[in-house]
């Protein structure tokens, strides 16, 4: 299995609605599978016409929804496009599309695996496109939104978007501790090559890699299972400690100069 996989929601084929624990559809929808078979983490693409609706019901592991287009209604509430859904493991919860159908960016990590969380799971978070935290990185003429930050009571799910606004290069070497996946919203991201919206990029955990910022910008949201931390590198190797995303994204607190010796 390769440390690290691109694959786009156009090459993706489209599938029969998957056999999750816990997760069923009603209505019309179309699911394309992105990231799935032996990867840590599942990604699907749903496109949901007017009214057609997908439940979970006390699933076995965490899911994390993102409304790509369109607008949905959750308990009777509607939500618009950049809104979140959490599920957590044992949560319930129904996703109908409104009047224009929906698409959502559907994640969660492999069924097959145990559990990445030890928290007790069982509830939903519905958040809008403000997300619970915003951060402007100034220095990255980058902004930073947080819709789940690992910091639950009862769940570890992580699920950000950043927006960069000024193009750069591929660089920036680091690794996570956590499973990972980027996803292209808007504008385009460089790894290797240059990645159009649409574009799923996996990355497991303590794999190294970098990425840049192509002309006009890019958007893309990033799902990880468990509480995540990061370690910068050079020439493959870390040269700092284990640091907290939740302290960069959420905190803004500078990075620690604590160095590998």
């Amino acid at each position: 299995m390769p440390s690290v996989a691109i694959k786009t929601v156009d090459e993706s084929p489209t599938v029969a609605f998957p056999a999750l624990d816990g997760v069923s559809a009603s209505g019309a929808v179309k699911t394309r599978c992105v990231m799935a078979a032996e990867r840590p983490l599942y990604l699907w693409v749903h496109e949901l016409s007017p009214g057609a609706s997908i439940r979970w019901q006390s699933p076995k592991v965490g899911h994390a929804i993102y409304v790509w287009k369109g607008g949905i209604t959750v308990a009777g509430q509607g939500f618009g496009e950049a809104s979140v859904v959490i599920v957590e493991h044992k949560g319930s919860a129904t996703i109908e599309a409104g009047a224009t159908g929906a698409t959502l960016v559907h994640y969660h990590q492999s069924e097959a695996l145990p559990n990445m969380t030890e928290k007790a799971g069982g509830n939903v978070h519905v958040v809008g496109k403000d997300g619970l935290h915003r951060r402007i990185d100034a220095p990255r003429n980058t902004v930073h939104t947080v819709w789940a930050d690992a910091h639950c009571p009862t769940c570890d799910l992580w699920l950000h978007h950043s927006k960069f606004s000024v193009s750069r290069p591929q660089g920036e070497p680091h690794m996570h501790s956590a499973h990972e996946i980027i996803f292209v919203t808007g504008g385009r991201t460089v790894v290797g090559k240059i990645h159009p919206p649409g574009t799923a990029i996996a990355v497991d955990a303590e794999t190294i890699y970098g990425f840049g910022v192509d002309e006009g910008g890019a958007d893309f949201i990033n799902f990880r299972p468990s509480n995540p931390m990061i370690r910068m590198t050079a020439k493959g190797k870390p040269t700092t400690e284990w640091m907290s995303e939740y302290d960069y994204m959420v905190k803004g607190e500078p990075t620690p100069a604590t160095r590998v010796r």
